[in-house]
Protein backbone atom coordinates (compact mmCIF):
# COMPACT_ATOMS: atom_id res chain seq x y z
CA UNK A 1 0.00 0.00 0.00
CA UNK A 2 1.30 3.55 -0.88
CA UNK A 3 2.66 5.28 1.98
CA UNK A 4 0.28 8.71 2.82
CA UNK A 5 3.75 10.68 2.34
CA UNK A 6 4.28 9.09 -1.10
CA UNK A 7 1.10 9.78 -2.06
CA UNK A 8 1.29 13.43 -0.66
CA UNK A 9 4.40 14.12 -2.49
CA UNK A 10 2.88 12.81 -5.94
CA UNK A 11 0.04 14.48 -5.23
CA UNK A 12 2.12 17.62 -4.97
CA UNK A 13 3.84 16.93 -8.27
CA UNK A 14 1.29 16.73 -10.08
CA UNK A 15 -0.32 19.86 -9.12
CA UNK A 16 2.66 21.91 -9.49
CA UNK A 17 2.96 20.44 -13.59
CA UNK A 18 -0.64 20.92 -14.09
CA UNK A 19 -0.84 24.40 -14.56
CA UNK A 20 2.07 24.63 -17.49
CA UNK A 21 0.42 20.99 -18.88
CA UNK A 22 -3.05 22.10 -18.86
CA UNK A 23 -2.20 25.10 -20.98
CA UNK A 24 0.91 23.68 -23.34
CA UNK A 25 -1.20 20.29 -24.29
CA UNK A 26 -3.98 20.24 -27.04
CA UNK A 27 -7.61 19.96 -26.23
CA UNK A 28 -7.94 16.06 -28.37
CA UNK A 29 -4.60 15.07 -26.48
CA UNK A 30 -6.00 15.89 -23.15
CA UNK A 31 -9.02 14.69 -23.73
CA UNK A 32 -8.00 11.37 -24.98
CA UNK A 33 -5.17 11.02 -21.68
CA UNK A 34 -8.14 11.16 -19.73
CA UNK A 35 -10.83 8.16 -21.23
CA UNK A 36 -7.86 6.28 -21.50
CA UNK A 37 -6.80 6.56 -18.06
CA UNK A 38 -10.39 6.68 -16.95
CA UNK A 39 -10.42 3.37 -18.94
CA UNK A 40 -13.56 4.61 -20.64
CA UNK A 41 -11.88 4.86 -24.31
CA UNK A 42 -13.49 2.41 -26.79
CA UNK A 43 -13.09 1.73 -30.53
CA UNK A 44 -16.81 1.29 -30.32
CA UNK A 45 -17.59 4.83 -28.95
CA UNK A 46 -18.86 7.35 -31.28
CA UNK A 47 -17.77 10.41 -29.60
CA UNK A 48 -14.46 9.58 -27.74
CA UNK A 49 -13.64 13.10 -27.00
CA UNK A 50 -16.85 14.25 -25.75
CA UNK A 51 -16.94 11.07 -23.53
CA UNK A 52 -13.68 12.03 -22.00
CA UNK A 53 -14.31 15.22 -21.29
CA UNK A 54 -17.59 14.26 -19.23
CA UNK A 55 -14.91 11.88 -17.67
CA UNK A 56 -12.48 15.16 -16.80
CA UNK A 57 -14.97 17.26 -15.75
CA UNK A 58 -17.90 15.59 -13.80
CA UNK A 59 -19.34 18.39 -11.77
CA UNK A 60 -21.65 18.53 -8.59
CA UNK A 61 -25.84 18.32 -9.38
CA UNK A 62 -26.79 22.09 -9.37
CA UNK A 63 -28.61 21.83 -6.26
CA UNK A 64 -25.83 20.00 -4.23
CA UNK A 65 -23.73 22.93 -5.56
CA UNK A 66 -25.90 25.60 -4.54
CA UNK A 67 -26.53 24.33 -1.19
CA UNK A 68 -22.37 23.65 -0.78
CA UNK A 69 -22.48 27.44 -1.93
CA UNK A 70 -24.87 28.29 0.99
CA UNK A 71 -23.23 26.40 3.90
CA UNK A 72 -19.53 28.00 2.74
CA UNK A 73 -21.00 31.05 2.89
CA UNK A 74 -21.41 30.64 6.26
CA UNK A 75 -18.04 29.40 6.73
CA UNK A 76 -16.34 32.03 4.73
CA UNK A 77 -18.28 35.01 6.32
CA UNK A 78 -16.68 34.08 9.58
CA UNK A 79 -12.96 34.15 8.26
CA UNK A 80 -14.27 37.05 6.08
CA UNK A 81 -15.33 39.18 8.27
CA UNK A 82 -11.93 39.63 10.20
CA UNK A 83 -9.58 38.28 7.50
CA UNK A 84 -10.94 40.67 4.09
CA UNK A 85 -10.97 44.15 5.88
CA UNK A 86 -6.91 43.37 6.68
CA UNK A 87 -6.57 41.82 2.88
CA UNK A 88 -8.33 44.87 1.59
CA UNK A 89 -5.86 47.63 3.39
CA UNK A 90 -3.03 45.63 2.40
CA UNK A 91 -4.02 45.21 -1.38
CA UNK A 92 -4.78 48.81 -1.86
CA UNK A 93 -3.89 51.05 0.70
CA UNK A 94 -0.56 49.30 0.50
CA UNK A 95 -0.11 49.01 4.53
CA UNK A 96 1.72 46.45 6.73
CA UNK A 97 0.13 43.10 7.80
CA UNK A 98 0.99 44.02 11.34
CA UNK A 99 -0.47 47.96 10.95
CA UNK A 100 -3.52 46.48 9.21
CA UNK A 101 -4.25 44.21 11.48
CA UNK A 102 -4.06 47.52 14.90
CA UNK A 103 -6.73 49.38 12.12
CA UNK A 104 -9.20 46.46 12.29
CA UNK A 105 -10.84 46.47 15.61
CA UNK A 106 -13.22 44.01 17.09
CA UNK A 107 -16.18 46.06 17.08
CA UNK A 108 -16.16 46.70 13.58
CA UNK A 109 -15.37 42.87 12.45
CA UNK A 110 -19.29 42.10 14.19
CA UNK A 111 -20.59 44.99 12.00
CA UNK A 112 -18.65 43.34 8.78
CA UNK A 113 -19.78 40.09 9.46
CA UNK A 114 -23.34 41.13 8.70
CA UNK A 115 -22.40 42.77 5.33
CA UNK A 116 -20.27 39.29 4.59
CA UNK A 117 -23.25 37.00 5.62
CA UNK A 118 -25.70 38.63 3.41
CA UNK A 119 -23.41 39.21 0.56
CA UNK A 120 -22.13 35.78 0.29
CA UNK A 121 -25.34 34.26 0.52
CA UNK A 122 -25.65 36.13 -2.66
CA UNK A 123 -22.93 35.50 -4.69
CA UNK A 124 -21.77 32.10 -3.34
CA UNK A 125 -25.04 29.84 -4.32
CA UNK A 126 -24.69 31.79 -7.35
CA UNK A 127 -21.12 31.22 -8.48
CA UNK A 128 -21.38 27.48 -7.46
CA UNK A 129 -24.48 27.29 -9.20
CA UNK A 130 -23.08 28.84 -13.06
CA UNK A 131 -20.14 26.83 -12.23
CA UNK A 132 -21.69 23.42 -12.18
CA UNK A 133 -24.02 23.97 -14.69
CA UNK A 134 -21.12 25.08 -17.62
CA UNK A 135 -18.67 22.11 -16.43
CA UNK A 136 -21.69 20.05 -17.45
CA UNK A 137 -21.54 21.33 -20.75
CA UNK A 138 -19.05 18.99 -22.20
CA UNK A 139 -19.65 20.84 -26.04
CA UNK A 140 -17.60 23.48 -24.29
CA UNK A 141 -13.95 23.67 -24.04
CA UNK A 142 -12.31 24.13 -20.59
CA UNK A 143 -11.16 27.95 -21.12
CA UNK A 144 -14.61 29.12 -22.47
CA UNK A 145 -16.50 26.60 -19.21
CA UNK A 146 -13.72 29.28 -17.33
CA UNK A 147 -14.37 32.46 -19.29
CA UNK A 148 -17.79 32.46 -19.24
CA UNK A 149 -18.54 31.39 -15.64
CA UNK A 150 -16.37 34.37 -14.95
CA UNK A 151 -18.08 37.05 -17.13
CA UNK A 152 -20.79 36.13 -15.81
CA UNK A 153 -20.45 35.97 -12.15
CA UNK A 154 -18.75 39.00 -12.08
CA UNK A 155 -21.23 40.69 -14.18
CA UNK A 156 -23.99 39.93 -11.93
CA UNK A 157 -22.45 40.53 -8.80
CA UNK A 158 -19.54 43.08 -9.19
CA UNK A 159 -22.04 45.42 -7.30
CA UNK A 160 -22.28 43.41 -4.15
CA UNK A 161 -18.22 42.79 -4.08
CA UNK A 162 -18.40 46.69 -4.22
CA UNK A 163 -20.71 47.09 -1.87
CA UNK A 164 -18.73 44.95 0.26
CA UNK A 165 -15.20 46.11 -0.50
CA UNK A 166 -16.06 49.93 0.14
CA UNK A 167 -17.69 48.49 3.63
CA UNK A 168 -14.71 46.97 5.15
CA UNK A 169 -12.91 49.98 4.28
CA UNK A 170 -15.24 52.49 5.41
CA UNK A 171 -16.06 54.49 2.51
CA UNK A 172 -18.81 56.12 1.13
CA UNK A 173 -20.98 53.81 -1.19
CA UNK A 174 -22.32 55.37 -4.42
CA UNK A 175 -24.46 54.59 -7.62
CA UNK A 176 -21.37 55.91 -9.65
CA UNK A 177 -18.63 53.35 -8.31
CA UNK A 178 -21.13 49.82 -8.18
CA UNK A 179 -19.00 49.12 -11.65
CA UNK A 180 -16.01 50.17 -10.14
CA UNK A 181 -12.95 48.23 -11.54
CA UNK A 182 -14.89 45.82 -13.63
CA UNK A 183 -12.15 45.41 -16.60
CA UNK A 184 -9.19 44.23 -14.25
CA UNK A 185 -12.13 41.90 -11.78
CA UNK A 186 -13.62 40.26 -14.87
CA UNK A 187 -10.19 39.10 -16.71
CA UNK A 188 -9.28 37.99 -12.65
CA UNK A 189 -12.31 35.94 -12.48
CA UNK A 190 -12.56 34.94 -15.78
CA UNK A 191 -8.45 33.38 -15.59
CA UNK A 192 -9.44 32.50 -12.19
CA UNK A 193 -12.35 30.34 -13.90
CA UNK A 194 -10.08 28.62 -16.49
CA UNK A 195 -6.93 27.86 -14.28
CA UNK A 196 -9.47 26.32 -11.67
CA UNK A 197 -10.95 23.86 -14.68
CA UNK A 198 -7.67 23.30 -16.20
CA UNK A 199 -6.26 21.79 -12.71
CA UNK A 200 -8.87 20.06 -11.80
CA UNK A 201 -8.69 18.54 -15.53
CA UNK A 202 -4.88 17.33 -15.21
CA UNK A 203 -5.76 15.74 -11.27
CA UNK A 204 -8.53 14.10 -12.61
CA UNK A 205 -6.90 12.63 -15.51
CA UNK A 206 -3.51 11.63 -13.40
CA UNK A 207 -6.44 9.56 -11.17
CA UNK A 208 -7.43 11.81 -8.28
CA UNK A 209 -11.21 11.80 -7.49
CA UNK A 210 -12.59 15.16 -8.58
CA UNK A 211 -14.74 16.20 -5.75
CA UNK A 212 -12.09 15.26 -3.07
CA UNK A 213 -11.61 17.99 -0.94
CA UNK A 214 -7.64 17.90 -2.03
CA UNK A 215 -8.06 18.33 -5.40
CA UNK A 216 -10.75 21.53 -4.90
CA UNK A 217 -8.28 22.68 -2.12
CA UNK A 218 -5.10 22.84 -4.65
CA UNK A 219 -7.37 23.94 -7.64
CA UNK A 220 -8.98 27.04 -6.11
CA UNK A 221 -5.26 28.02 -4.72
CA UNK A 222 -3.78 27.76 -7.47
CA UNK A 223 -6.19 29.74 -9.50
CA UNK A 224 -6.25 32.05 -7.21
CA UNK A 225 -2.34 32.29 -7.27
CA UNK A 226 -2.27 32.64 -11.02
CA UNK A 227 -4.85 35.07 -10.87
CA UNK A 228 -3.41 37.79 -8.59
CA UNK A 229 -1.08 39.72 -10.73
CA UNK A 230 -5.04 40.83 -12.30
CA UNK A 231 -6.16 41.05 -8.49
CA UNK A 232 -3.72 43.78 -7.92
CA UNK A 233 -4.52 45.95 -10.99
CA UNK A 234 -7.92 45.43 -9.71
CA UNK A 235 -6.51 47.13 -6.59
CA UNK A 236 -4.63 50.00 -8.18
CA UNK A 237 -8.23 51.10 -10.05
CA UNK A 238 -9.85 50.91 -6.37
CA UNK A 239 -7.59 53.53 -4.90
CA UNK A 240 -9.30 56.79 -3.54
CA UNK A 241 -8.49 59.80 -5.28
CA UNK A 242 -6.64 61.74 -2.11
CA UNK A 243 -4.67 58.28 -1.25
CA UNK A 244 -3.83 57.09 -4.98
CA UNK A 245 -0.23 55.83 -5.53
CA UNK A 246 1.38 56.17 -8.89
CA UNK A 247 2.48 53.13 -10.52
CA UNK A 248 5.91 52.91 -9.84
CA UNK A 249 5.02 53.11 -5.79
CA UNK A 250 2.20 50.77 -6.14
CA UNK A 251 3.59 48.35 -8.26
CA UNK A 252 6.31 47.25 -6.36
CA UNK A 253 7.66 43.24 -5.67
CA UNK A 254 7.73 43.65 -2.14
CA UNK A 255 4.10 44.80 -2.17
CA UNK A 256 3.08 42.23 -4.57
CA UNK A 257 4.45 39.62 -2.65
CA UNK A 258 3.00 41.07 0.87
CA UNK A 259 -0.52 41.12 -0.84
CA UNK A 260 -0.23 37.53 -2.48
CA UNK A 261 0.65 35.93 1.06
CA UNK A 262 -2.06 37.44 2.66
CA UNK A 263 -4.71 36.78 -0.27
CA UNK A 264 -3.36 33.04 -0.35
CA UNK A 265 -3.48 32.48 3.42
CA UNK A 266 -7.53 33.87 3.44
CA UNK A 267 -7.73 31.47 -0.10
CA UNK A 268 -6.88 28.26 2.08
CA UNK A 269 -9.30 29.18 4.71
CA UNK A 270 -12.06 29.74 2.09
CA UNK A 271 -10.64 26.67 0.06
CA UNK A 272 -10.77 24.50 3.10
CA UNK A 273 -14.67 26.34 3.47
CA UNK A 274 -15.15 24.87 -0.09
CA UNK A 275 -13.87 21.74 0.19
CA UNK A 276 -16.29 20.81 3.49
CA UNK A 277 -19.27 22.55 2.70
CA UNK A 278 -20.70 19.40 0.12
CA UNK A 279 -20.47 16.78 3.21
CA UNK A 280 -22.05 18.93 5.71
CA UNK A 281 -24.57 20.28 3.32
CA UNK A 282 -25.65 16.76 2.71
CA UNK A 283 -25.71 15.80 6.67
CA UNK A 284 -27.95 18.64 7.19
CA UNK A 285 -30.53 17.58 3.99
Amino acid sequence: MERPATRAKRFLALALAALPLGFLAPSSSRADAAAKLAGRASAGRREPRMEARRAMYTPYPVPVAVGAGVVAAIIQALVSAVAEPIVNRVLVMRVRIIQAIKEVRPSFVLRFLKTTLITNFLELPLFEAVYAVLSGLPALSAPLQGCLSGLVFTTATLPIMNLRYRKSMQLEVQLGNIYEAYVPTVLRDMLYGTVRRYVTGALISAGFIGTSPEVLLLAVILARAASAPLNEWRGYQLQTKAKRLTLEEFFRLENFLRSLLVGMVQGLALSVGYSYAPAIATQLR
